[in-house]
């Protein structure tokens, strides 16, 4: 990928100015609201790989989390997060991802419940950390979570399958023991746009997501990968999405 050519506010531009939440977030969103509520799970920490310049992902997890850490290899990602964090009046409006993510679990999104939801996902935000999902160790902190996610970071690094299958086994290797994995990826595509840069997608499948998670030690009868097609992102570059989570 060439960070060089990498704009956050481009990309939350073209991607999050929707006036409600796009079709491929909403069956992210829901697939996470499923599995959490499924066994009203509880962590005491999870940490977000590669989450960009955005936090919606990490909305459904913050009334079932402890501790939040989010990572991202580059630092202009990381200082978007730091401004919504800090209530900065030039970060990006996520209150329609809010809305729509207490629409998903079932709430009424009243403005005290958005503003309900957002202050305590600031408040379980712990760490902002630097990642790199090439290395061994991504964090480099030699330690375990009981709960990792990924959402579209392996696949949109690399046009390499291969490099995508290492990238995935490393973030994998973040897991404790019983421990959860919650992911996705594009489903078939060469390359996303922002604007008219292209970025790389490693033109990832179902059965390639299940499989590295197999290999990474993943308990086979507890993978679930779901493939989703997608109309609303076509000249974007991509008609599906991949949606998989795991236990180890």
């Amino acid at each position: 990928m060439d960070f060089k050519k990498w704009d956050p506010g481009a990309y939350l531009r073209q991607y999050y100015k929707t006036p409600g939440v796009a079709e491929d977030e909403r069956h992210i969103l829901q697939f996470c609201v499923n599995f959490l509520k499924s066994a009203n799970y509880h962590f005491s920490e999870m940490v977000d790989i590669g989450s960009g310049p955005t936090i919606h992902h990490l909305m459904p997890f913050a009334p079932y989390v402890d501790t939040i850490c989010v990572s991202d290899f580059l630092e202009s990602n990381l200082a978007e997060i730091k401004k919504w964090i800090a209530e900065d009046t030039s970060a990006h409006d996520w209150d329609p991802y809010l809305r729509g993510e207490l629409e998903i679990e079932g709430t009424r999104p009243s403005i005290e419940a958005v503003e309900e939801r957002a202050s305590l996902l600031r408040n379980r935000i712990k760490e902002i950390l630097h990642c790199d999902i090439f290395l061994e160790d991504p964090l480099a902190l030699n330690k375990k979570f009981p709960l990792v996610t990924s959402f579209y970071c392996a696949d949109s690094a690399t046009h390499s399958k291969e490099a995508w299958f290492l990238a995935v086994q490393n973030i994998s290797s973040l897991v404790e023991p019983d421990g959860w994995i919650i992911m996705s990826a594009l489903e078939r595509a060469g390359h996303y746009k922002v604007e008219d840069r292209k970025f790389p997608s490693a033109q990832i499948i179902g059965s390639d997501v299940e499989d590295a998670l197999r290999y990474a030690g993943f308990k086979p009868d507890s993978i679930v990968v779901q493939t989703v097609p997608i109309s609303e992102w076509q000249k974007e570059g991509f008609g599906g999405i991949i949606v998989a989570r795991a236990q180890h």
